[in-house]
């Protein structure tokens, strides 16, 4: 996750919150703008987090079928030769 945006926002947001107790309300849509960026930022990273997670397994799942299909070509290809010889 960008550890350092999502850390610039949240300093922000507590920043904005100090000011909205000490000024009144003319900060909120502030405030609210921050916190949206934020969970935007937060879900991004979950979501490709999930599909990286996907593609890892799918990635593994490939990788098996390559190793289990190799001893039969393999054997398949022994055959052939011993055919030919």
């Amino acid at each position: 996750m960008e550890q350092a945006k999502l850390a610039r926002l949240e300093r922000s947001i507590e920043k904005i919150a100090i000011l909205i107790d000490q000024t009144g309300e003319d900060f909120w849509p502030i405030l609210e703008r921050l916190e949206a960026e934020r969970d935007a930022l937060i879900s991004r990273e979950a979501r490709l987090a999930r599909y990286l997670s996907r593609s890892a397994g799918t990635q593994a799942m490939q990788k098996r079928r390559t190793v289990r299909s190799l001893p039969s070509l393999v054997s398949r290809e022994t055959r052939l030769l011993k055919r030919e010889a």
